[in-house]
């Protein structure tokens, strides 16, 4: 399959970081043939620039290599693209890029088959530590020196397998721009969320992220807080005049958008500049990204270089990807892990206080310690009141030839209900280790399902296509939808407007008197409770495509669980 002049590659449905060569770069895509998933450079080749100098001319030789590169440029080659900002002496490379020599390989899911080691953490900087250098920015805000200041410092962190650990960090819903980068013995682990900028085709998008609350607070906090409104507008009006030397065609498309990480909200922003602009025109009128210096940005990064301990190094520098038709995008390196540590930092602004801005740096170091789930195969069934799972059988079957389908090792694990369980839904997650994790919810009373026709098309072909499994975006959008119009479920359609399913069942349907359901080949997954209605009800299979709604005598939505249940379509 090949798009853009390059090459992809179903390199099959999951992918073991810890199994890729050395060099090696992977890096998350949100907009492959494929869908949503991971792409690994074919044995690329690394370019790398140590001095000032040699940073542009390596950006330039990328954007016209005609190949797919993903790399990464240092906060410390900020002198590359204006002599006026200053920084500490670099102590790596300030650019380095990963060059493929042959197609880009797609994965659907990232895992780590073994043991998976829990990372442990010491800051470099005490609280008093903080607040002497607070007081030192504060004074400057005082002055007028500066406005902002994005005050960093150094996490240390024991790694001693990063692939395994980037790959525990990420789970199973990863940070829209994660990547794993690995030159000999040096690496890179970005779980950073915060797009850099995005040029497509005859826009340029910045999107940078300021503010950031716990999830206890709601999401609602952010927007409606003065100080973080104000942190967020600096930022944006600094981003808009820095691409003004682009063009003079930029908006600020969208303010205060607030998205959850973790266990944090975050509030970002999104500005857009017309036009096409190379690589090293957006690092000269971008680099840094504002966001992660302060404001004015010259004078800023100034008091930063007097005030912090080190060189920041790949952490608030760039990562990101060049395809060879001039596309580009690339996230500040933010929640970034290297063999020189985790940074954390927090934008300061004058009526900042030092207990504040220093407990947020510490809530950013949770990211490296909260438990994410992996990537696996879902079973989800009726559990009677004697404790027995429903179907048993045809659950543990299907888990089976998943599980052999995948290409996971060894024999798939039993399903067994914990004892004392009884009269709920349970949900067994399978991972490609063996382990496997238990949960339950009750069971609803329904006696019609509320549904609307999802808006967004299921991909068919997809590597995952057939296996129930943790990663299931068509469907996570599809209820996401249908909760926000108050419905309770979706009816999801392919590329060709055919009937799939729901996320929570299958689908039949009566035409004619007869009852049928949607062939597999649609996109269908093999449900037990639909291939029970096949076996023991006569039900058959066929198509049916959305424009055929009018003929339909009847909709029911079908599972092992819920068993079967009225729909009545609703307009959202």
């Amino acid at each position: 399959m090949s798009r853009d002049g390059f090459g992809w590659e179903d390199g099959g449905p999951w992918i073991d970081p810890s199994s890729l060569p050395n060099p090696c770069a992977l890096f998350r895509v949100t907009d492959s043939p494929f869908g949503p998933g991971w792409a690994v450079l074919s044995d690329p080749e690394v370019w790398t620039a140590f001095e000032l100098a040699e940073v542009v001319p390596l950006l330039s030789r990328v954007a016209e290599s005609g190949r797919v590169a993903f790399g990464s440029v240092a906060y410390e080659a900020a002198a590359a693209f204006d002599p006026a900002l200053m920084t500490h002496p670099a102590s790596g490379p300030l650019a380095r890029f990963w060059v493929s020599r042959g197609p880009v390989r797609f994965y659907s899911a990232l895992v780590s088959v073994g043991e998976t080691e829990r990372l442990e953490s010491h800051t470099t900087w005490t609280s008093a530590d903080y607040i002497a250098r607070f007081a030192r920015v504060h004074a400057a805000l005082g002055s007028g020196r500066t406005y902002q200041a994005n005050l960093t410092f150094p996490v240390e962190v024991q790694v001693d397998d990063p692939a395994a650990a980037f790959a525990r960090l990420c789970g199973v819903h990863p940070p829209r721009f994660a990547a794993f980068l690995r030159d000999q013995d040096d690496w890179i682990a970005s779980l950073s969320p915060e797009l850099f900028f995005d040029q497509r085709a005859d826009e340029l998008h910045a999107q940078p992220m300021k503010g950031t609350a716990p999830q206890s607070l709601g999401p609602d906090f952010l927007p409606s807080s003065p100080k973080d409104r104000a942190e967020n507008l600096m930022i944006v009006d600094m981003i808009r005049n820095d691409l003004h030397h682009l063009t003079r065609e930029v908006e600020v498309r969208r303010l205060f958008e607030v998205e959850p990480y973790g266990d944090l909200f975050q509030m970002t922003s999104t500005i857009v500049a017309r036009g096409r602009h190379s690589l090293v025109e957006v690092f000269r009128a971008l680099f840094p990204c504002a966001s992660i210096v302060g404001a004015p940005k010259v004078e800023t990064s100034r008091l930063l270089a007097e005030l912090e301990s080190g060189p920041r190094g790949v952490y608030c520098g760039a990562l990101g990807v060049v395809w060879p038709d001039g596309k580009s995008t690339f996230s500040v390196a933010i929640r970034t892990l290297t063999p020189d540590g985790f940074g954390v930092g927090s934008g300061v602004v004058w009526d900042s206080t030092a207990s504040g801005e220093f407990q947020e740096c510490l809530s950013k170091i949770q990211v490296l310690h909260d438990a994410k789930e992996p990537f696996g195969i879902i079973t989800t069934g009726r559990i009677e009141s004697d404790g027995t799972l429903l179907h048993h059988a045809d659950h543990q079957a299907r888990l089976e030839r998943s599980w052999k389908a995948l290409g996971f090792p060894g024999d798939a694990p039993l399903l067994a209900v914990p004892e004392g369980i009884s009269g709920v839904i349970g949900r067994w997650l399978a991972t490609p280790s063996g382990a496997v994790t238990f949960s339950s919810r009750p069971i609803p009373a329904e006696s019609e399902v509320r549904c609307i026709i999802a808006s967004r098309r299921l991909r068919t072909g997809h590597p995952l296509q057939g296996h129930k499994t943790n990663v299931r975006p068509d469907y996570d959008a599809a209820l996401a939808e249908a909760r926000s119009h108050g419905a309770d479920d979706a009816i999801l359609l392919n590329e060709q407007g055919e009937v799939t399913d729901t996320p929570f069942g299958n689908i039949l349907f009566r035409r004619n008197g007869e009852w049928f359901t949607p062939p597999l080949s649609s996109g269908a997954l093999p449900g037990v409770g639909r291939a029970l209605a096949i076996a023991q009800d006569g039900v058959k299979e066929a198509p049916l495509h959305q424009s055929e709604f009018q003929s339909v005598e009847a909709l029911v939505r079908v599972s092992a669980t819920r068993g079967q249940t009225p729909i009545k379509l609703i307009q959202p």
